[in-house]
């Protein structure tokens, strides 16, 4: 039953679709119609600009990490359920089921649910995805590094291969399909870099 409520904790609090219900709310659209048709913080900034992908950023990374936090007052820290949940946080993003499964890419819930297990680790993945967009342009460099980097680290820490590793592992597999077609975009050179955003903010300025 344990299993089940931190699942359910995880998978509720992942389903606000941050960037699909403030549209909704604010600009009276749906963002899935637009850009890369993607309920995420990157297509949000495409298509609604730069403050609301922030804002969008922020309250998914906020949204695992309270599903995280609140495993973790409930079950305590040092078990297994804290990353149930930030795993299923992410999933919820992903397949919300209100929205026909078909939400994010899952960064910024990963980025929110690393950060409630290890500070230190998730501030590390924030500059990484950073500093990765800004050198290749493409923030999908940094995506696929955390999220194959992380469950390596833990290897690596914990010296064997446990059920934290293979959540981790399956959140990459599914987090690198998601992003397939991003590196197809990327390969055609088709894909809106960081550069194309700042060209674009620049000429509506003008």
């Amino acid at each position: 039953m344990e299993y089940f409520i931190a699942a359910f904790i995880g998978y509720i609090l992942g389903t606000f679709q941050t960037s699909y219900i403030l549209g909704k709310l604010f600009r009276k659209d749906d963002i899935r119609k637009h850009g890369t048709h993607n309920a995420g913080a990157s297509n949000a900034t495409i298509v609604f600009g730069w403050k609301f992908g922030v804002v969008t950023a922020v309250l998914d990374i906020l949204k695992a990490y309270a599903a995280v936090a609140l495993a973790a007052k409930i079950f305590g820290a040092g078990t297994p359920f804290p990353v149930i949940a930030g795993f299923f946080a992410v999933i919820g993003h992903m397949f919300p089921f209100y929205m026909g499964f078909k939400g994010g890419k899952g960064l910024a819930s990963y980025v929110g649910t690393v950060l409630a297990l290890d500070l230190k680790i998730g501030i590390a993945m924030i500059l990484i995805v950073l500093v990765m967009t800004i050198v290749t342009n493409y923030i999908f460099w940094g995506t696929i590094a955390i999220t194959a980097g992380y469950p390596l680290w833990l290897i690596l820490n914990l010296q064997r291969i446990d059920f934290q590793v293979l959540l981790f592992l399956m959140l990459f597999v599914i987090i690198f399909i998601k992003h397939t077609n991003n590196m197809m975009k990327i390969i055609r050179r088709e894909e809106v870099g960081l550069r194309d955003l700042f060209k674009k903010k620049t000429s509506s300025e003008n």
